[in-house]
């Protein structure tokens, strides 16, 4: 991902996020997250990550992976390295140098005999041969946490940022982490690089973002139609100014699911229900500064109702959305035209 790119990634994230968490604040929280966790739920998440991601049809195609050795307080990648062995495939490992990194291949995990820096354990570099991360077709890559959005924290060496500016273009970066180290967004530098995958023992986020130009309400609704195609259910998170057609849209997808009920602004109630081929739920929450306490579990129960969820204004509710939703951007280019920026992050199972 570019600097240009980068840039819009973080103002579309301060938009549907308006307070993200630092940093370090981040890696604080995560880092005592995991080192909470019962050993044995650890290796039972871990097998859950491994299985899914020895799923992935991207993996079968592989013949050459960049591991890492997990640290205790990680997701353990043995299991998963010794599948993927089992299969076939070549695997690399880090060694240390310097400011960087650098790969050797092995053919057993018996190979990773040296504790090298930070303890993690490395090849034998007298043993293992060195091998150019350009020969790797996928990358797992380690991180105390990430977002949805497919950015990731590591412990603040850099080391995977100058990696991975090498890596040949066609490969695939997949993050592993437990569930519990994603976050809905945090806020990146130029220098930082995204997942095109990450893997938890919950599902596998590939973050993907796209932009429609509307030249009318008409196109709109018929974006709207679209993108309900694609996710048949849960919630879409709705951001925009007032006058950015954030109902229009809404008015499309009542039209898709054939709802008896005309589409009316919510904004005076916390929502409206229409019935269809499924219940469409209309929330809006422009009139929240904050969402009280004991308010939190009607978000939550709203955000798990059957059927589809749109929710203008989204940005008030912040982390209480799922971390499924699809965030639909809003801007007014002229008196007709709208630009809409979707991202979604195509999670496994939708």
């Amino acid at each position: 991902m570019n600097q240009d790119s980068m840039s819009r990634l973080n103002e579309l994230k301060r938009i549907a996020f308006p307070e993200l968490v630092g940093k370090q604040t981040l890696r604080d929280l995560m880092r005592k997250r995991r080192r909470a966790m019962d050993s044995r739920l650890s290796l039972y998440k871990s097998k859950r990550i491994a299985e899914r991601i020895l799923a992935m049809k991207e993996l079968n195609n592989a013949s050459t992976i960049a591991m890492y050795a997990s640290m205790p307080e990680e997701a353990s990648t043995d299991g998963l390295a010794q599948a993927l062995l089992q299969r076939g495939a070549a695997l690399l490992y880090p060694v240390t140098s310097g400011d960087a990194i650098e790969f050797y291949k092995i053919t057993s995990l018996e190979s990773l005999s040296v504790n090298g820096a930070f303890g993690i354990r490395e090849p034998d570099i007298n043993i293992c041969p060195r091998v150019a991360i350009q020969e790797a077709d996928v990358i797992l890559a380690p991180g105390v946490g990430f977002d949805v959005f497919g950015a990731r924290i590591g412990f603040g060496g850099g080391y995977y940022d100058r990696l991975l500016i090498q890596k040949r273009e066609d490969a695939l970066v997949v993050g592993l982490a437990f569930e519990s180290q994603v976050v809905h967004a945090v806020e990146t530098e130029t220098h930082d690089m995204v997942m095109d995958v990450v893997a938890t023992d919950d599902t596998l986020y590939r973050p993907h973002l796209s932009e429609t130009v509307c030249e009318n309400e008409d196109e709109t609704r018929r974006l709207a139609r679209s993108i309900l195609e694609k996710k048949s259910d849960g919630v879409i998170a709705l951001h925009g100014n007032l006058g950015a057609g954030k109902t229009c849209f809404v008015n499309g997808l009542a039209e898709a699911l054939h709802t008896r009920e005309a589409v009316a602004s919510p904004t005076f109630v916390y929502c409206r229900e229409y019935h269809g081929d499924k219940l469409l739920i209309h929330a809006d929450a422009y009139r929240l500064e904050s969402v009280p306490e004991y308010e939190t579990d009607y978000w939550a129960q709203l955000f798990e109702s059957d059927g589809v969820v749109a929710v203008e204004w989204a940005e008030r509710l912040g982390g209480l959305l799922p971390k499924s939703a699809v965030h639909c951007f809003s801007e007014v280019v002229s008196e007709n035209t709208r630009r809409w920026t979707h991202f979604k992050t195509r999670a496994e199972g939708e």
